[in-house]
């Protein structure tokens, strides 16, 4: 029943990528980054959630060591400078 499940779901999502396309919703290949991202968009229209995540993005100097070093993403929490 499962299997069954799972084969109408993927058969449905066939169906709308073909009809409607796969729409880029910008967001980040690295995970973290696209948590940050996810955070940044809840509840916020694109102009702004995109806006606001470049500009944290460009103002935490730790952003990047961040995204790429899990141990030290406890750096972004500190106040940006």
């Amino acid at each position: 029943m499962a299997r069954e499940y799972a084969s109408h779901v993927e058969e449905i999502a066939a169906i709308l990528k073909r009809k409607y396309g796969d729409p880029s919703h910008h967001n980040p290949r690295n995970p973290l980054q696209d948590l940050f991202f996810v955070i940044c968009s809840i509840q916020t229209n694109e102009v702004s959630y995109r806006e606001t995540y470049r500009l944290f993005r460009n103002r935490s100097i730790y952003f990047q060591q961040c995204c790429w070093n899990p141990e030290t993403v406890s750096l972004l929490f500190l106040p940006m400078q």
